[in-house]
């Protein structure tokens, strides 16, 4: 019987751990981040607040229901790295034109699409790692996700200390401080999310040390 112990010595635990991670700070601090980068960078009506998540949770509930035929044709890994283009895609849009204006629509459909892509091809990646070994599949999953908090509130803590004003109010430098946010986090953090993906690809995800543990 595979204990929870016995994930830790297992390297796809970690190859899926830094993946899960990865993914969960692309979609999280996205959310997170997304409102005040239409407040105050591109300085569009507050109805965009509501509008823009909304187009992004629908773009991602509709690429949901490709995941499966596209992970049977082209695989989980190819899947995932589709998912990133469109993040790296959204990243350089928002990079290269920091005046969006009602093009945001357009890039908030790429940003809601690919994170759906990785977040649920991320999880199917967990329950392939877990396999057979179920009884002790709730270690993972939990490890997954106290990866996943911890990473997304460093963070966060690590943003608002570098945060320009030093008053609770905005002032003009907020306007490329957020834009430069939506851009590292789906830039640079899909790039160390494609260095995991390249060590999977590399090393499939497979329980090999404690494969013979009864």
């Amino acid at each position: 019987m595979l204990l929870w112990k016995h994930w830790l010595l297992e390297p796809s635990f970690y190859q899926v751990a830094l993946l899960y991670m990865c993914t969960r700070l692309i979609v999280n601090l996205a959310q997170t981040y997304i409102a005040v980068y239409l407040t105050y960078s591109l300085h569009l009506p507050k109805n965009y607040i509501a509008t823009i998540p909304l187009v992004m949770y629908v773009s991602g509930f509709v690429s949901s229901f490709l995941m499966k035929p596209i992970n049977k044709y082209i695989g989980r890994n190819i899947t995932y790295f589709i998912g990133l283009l469109a993040i790296a895609a959204f990243s350089a849009w928002v990079a290269l034109d920091p005046d969006l204006s009602v093009a945001v629509y357009g890039a908030a459909v790429i940003l809601g699409s690919g994170s759906a892509t990785i977040l649920v091809t991320s999880l199917a990646m967990t329950a392939d790692l877990i396999g057979p070994h179920s009884h002790s599949g709730a270690f993972v999953y939990g490890a997954m996700s106290f990866t996943d908090k911890v990473a997304n509130g460093v963070a966060v803590v690590i943003i608002q200390s570098l945060h320009p004003c030093q008053t609770e109010y905005c002032c003009p430098a907020c306007t490329s401080f957020y834009h430069w946010v939506m851009v590292t986090i789906t830039g640079a953090v899909s790039l160390v999310a494609a260095l995991s993906l390249s060590s999977i690809m590399i090393w499939p995800i497979n329980v090999r040390f404690c494969k013979y543990i009864l």
